[in-house]
């Protein structure tokens, strides 16, 4: 006659246990009050494009987000609004973008190259002084820039605007 140890009882399988529907009450009523924030939230926005196809004496009349008159006609009064049409300064700063933009993707990827890559006398020296450049605050800098800036005839240009944000990790580039 063999003894069963205890170890070798086969176990009760668990009771199932009974779900509650206590957590997905919860969870409901959480994302009831999260859909109905963000309705709250993003009504203003909707509010403004519905306003900006109304005409003006239906904006403050009509509560409706729904339009029933269209007008269409204040895109073209806002782009031709200031001295010149919007899509001049929407270029400048297309040109002053794209410039600083690239001329700082080239500076910086060769100044990056060389202080991993290069092994060069004064290398340390120089990203010291490159790393102290980054803590002079720009308010040091900017009447020197601007005194330099007209003495070389840049003001009024967008090369002062393209060039220092070209330099890698200058104080300028950074504002």
């Amino acid at each position: 006659m063999t003894r069963l140890k205890v170890e070798d009882t086969p176990s009760p399988a668990p009771a199932p246990r009974r779900r509650t529907r206590v957590p997905q009450v919860r969870a409901l009523i959480k994302h009831a009050f999260l859909i109905t924030a963000g309705l709250v939230m993003v009504y203003p926005l909707l509010w403004m494009i519905a306003s900006s196809i109304k005409p003006e004496a239906l904006i403050f009349r009509e509560p409706s987000l729904l339009p029933t008159e269209t007008d269409f006609g204040h895109y073209a009064d806002g782009w031709n609004a200031l001295a010149h049409p919007f899509g001049v300064y929407l270029a400048n700063s297309a040109i002053v973008v794209l410039g600083a933009l690239l001329g700082n993707l080239l500076s910086c990827s060769m100044a990056a190259y060389a202080f991993a890559r290069l092994q060069f006398r004064g290398r340390a020296f120089l990203f010291g002084m490159m790393l102290l450049t980054l803590m002079v605050p720009i308010y040091v800098l900017i009447i020197p820039q601007y005194v330099m800036f007209s003495k070389i005839e840049w003001v009024n240009t967008f090369l002062p605007l393209i060039v220092p944000s070209s330099w890698p990790r200058t104080p300028s580039s950074s504002s």
